[in-house]
């Protein structure tokens, strides 16, 4: 895939491998800020 920034950025995505309907819990998709001590979290909801 190639993508083209407003900005005039180019850049390319090569997918080299795929599994479709991977198996993944709830838990791939929330952050947890107590393992990464000193970051600042933003939420923008």
């Amino acid at each position: 895939m190639k993508m083209f920034e407003k900005n005039g950025n180019k850049v390319t995505y090569e997918i080299t491998n795929f599994t479709p309907n991977a198996a993944v819990t709830e838990g791939t998709f929330t952050f947890d800020a107590k393992k990464y001590p000193g970051v600042e979290v933003v939420d923008l909801r």
